[in-house]
């Protein structure tokens, strides 16, 4: 499941929780009024959004549309739709429209609910965040956990509300700060609004310190006394995400496709001007289809080309079946165009070139190592490297001649058919205490190997993870 797909759900769940509560009395709203403006937002943004697509000739991304009508619906009013329907009508396009008139480099800069809710303000309708509430906050804890958990984003909401908590201690009474988090829309805030992925900073530092100015922005609004502060900290925050990571959005052009094996597919893309990115990062990727799954139009794929190539490379496992993204990948033909945007990630290669490294991959995870290899070759970067390489078959080992080339300049390469785990990390690695490990692979089989050397022994700071959701285990 897709992030936006995990936001959607939990947004639902938190909708539900709403109205259930409404319905028992324990909240003071209507459920069925609560319904029908959720109803009414989505119609809305549905088709503000097609209408602004079609304008700009790109095709919609439904999802994305129903997921801001959500939170618009969960933080403004409640409305009485009847007569304030024009004023949802102006909240609704206000957040559309900005996510293709409020842009640089045609990726949007504010994030589209916040920019919905300011247009509300200044029409003498600002955002009553009704959502925040005792009752609802277990629902809200629980579902931002398991999203901010998926989508590795935990340490971005925490860096804001542990900021703001000290700020608060610092300016507030304490007598005061326990209302601030039970009762308030804080954390719906934090585990919603300011972890939206195109207006937030692309790797994790970045994202800190993000949460931090955000944080201290909303002090600042709060003591000057300002009613929409956590609307303002928000969009000074995305002004200082798009100053800290400028991002973009490319259409690149399929120039040829190279099957490694019956399963794993290379895609080779032109793009129109160099994309720059470090080995190990990724990339998201757009590729609009008709009837897309539940798992939408976007995935996040590993770079697997070195920045010393001139075009860059997709690889991935096409499985059947398999989900309607894939499908549409692997039925591209050269000519044909896909959307990347958002440079990101921390798996790369540490600057002190005298680290010796463990490469731990699994299956289709060594996509970016294979990025890391081919820039040390291209430039003669020698360092001491031991490649653990696990795969179900021997068919499966893909880029094996790029590596063999490798060991021209300190990479070791062992291929093992099936699982790694602790046994074969000491056979192969004696000195593996000595090493910065990097693991990459399918999600379990991260996790897995992560507790096996959690078991002999490595610390945390040592090891590196990266993987690939939605894959089995190798």
């Amino acid at each position: 499941m897709n992030m936006y797909r995990l936001m959607l759900n939990f947004l639902i769940a938190v909708l539900a929780a709403v109205i259930g509560f409404s319905f028992f009395g324990i909240l003071p709203y209507g459920g069925l009024d609560i319904l029908f403006q959720t109803l009414v937002f989505i119609l809305l943004c549905w088709a503000a959004n097609k209408i602004f697509t079609q304008i700009a000739g790109i095709k919609p991304n439904p999802e994305s549309a129903v997921i801001t009508a959500l939170i618009l619906s969960l933080i403004s009013g409640p409305f009485n739709v009847w007569s304030d329907w024009i004023i949802l009508l102006i909240i609704a396009a206000s957040a559309m429209a900005s996510k293709y008139v409020l842009v640089w480099n045609k990726s949007h800069i504010f994030n589209p609910a916040a920019v919905g809710v300011i247009a509300g303000m200044v029409m003498g309708y600002p955002a009553s965040w009704w959502i925040g509430s005792k009752y609802i906050l277990p629902v809200i804890l629980l579902g931002g956990y398991i999203v901010l958990k998926k989508i590795r984003n935990l340490h971005l909401t925490l860096s804001f509300l542990a900021a703001y908590t000290i700020l608060l201690i610092l300016t507030r009474p304490l007598g005061q700060l326990s209302g601030v988090f039970l009762d308030s829309a804080i954390i719906f805030f934090a585990s919603v609004m300011l972890v939206e992925p195109l207006t937030s900073p692309q790797n994790k530092a970045k994202r800190i310190y993000f949460g931090i100015f955000v944080a201290l922005a909303l002090v600042i609004f709060q003591r000057l006394g300002l009613a929409y502060s956590l609307e303002l900290s928000l969009l000074s925050g995305n002004m200082l995400s798009r100053i800290l990571s400028p991002d973009f959005r490319m259409a690149v052009v399929l120039k040829r496709k190279e099957y490694l094996n019956q399963s794993i597919i290379g895609f080779w893309f032109d793009s129109l001007r160099p994309i720059v990115f470090q080995p190990g990062q990724y990339l998201e990727w757009t590729l609009s289809h008709d009837k897309p799954d539940k798992r939408g139009i976007r995935r996040y794929f590993t770079i697997a080309s070195s920045p010393t190539e001139k075009e860059i490379l997709l690889a991935t496992r096409i499985s059947d079946p398999g989900s309607t993204f894939k499908k549409e990948l692997a039925n591209m033909n050269p000519g044909r165009e896909i959307t990347t945007s958002k440079v990101s990630g921390d798996f790369i290669l540490p600057k002190d070139t005298s680290r010796k490294l463990l490469f731990i991959a699994g299956g289709i995870g060594i996509t970016p190592y294979r990025s890391m290899i081919k820039f040390m070759l291209d430039s003669n970067e020698k360092r001491d490297i031991i490649l653990l390489y696990g795969a179900r078959n021997k068919e499966d080992f893909v880029f094996r001649n790029l590596f063999s080339e490798a060991e021209r300049i300190g990479l070791k390469n062992i291929y093992i058919e099936g699982g790694i785990d602790s046994e074969a990390i000491k056979l192969n690695t004696p000195d593996f205490t000595e090493r910065i490990i990097y693991i990459s692979g399918p999600e379990p089989m991260v996790e897995a190997v992560v507790g096996e050397l959690k078991s002999i022994g490595v610390k945390k700071t040592m090891i590196k993870t990266d993987y690939f959701p939605g894959y089995e285990k190798i």
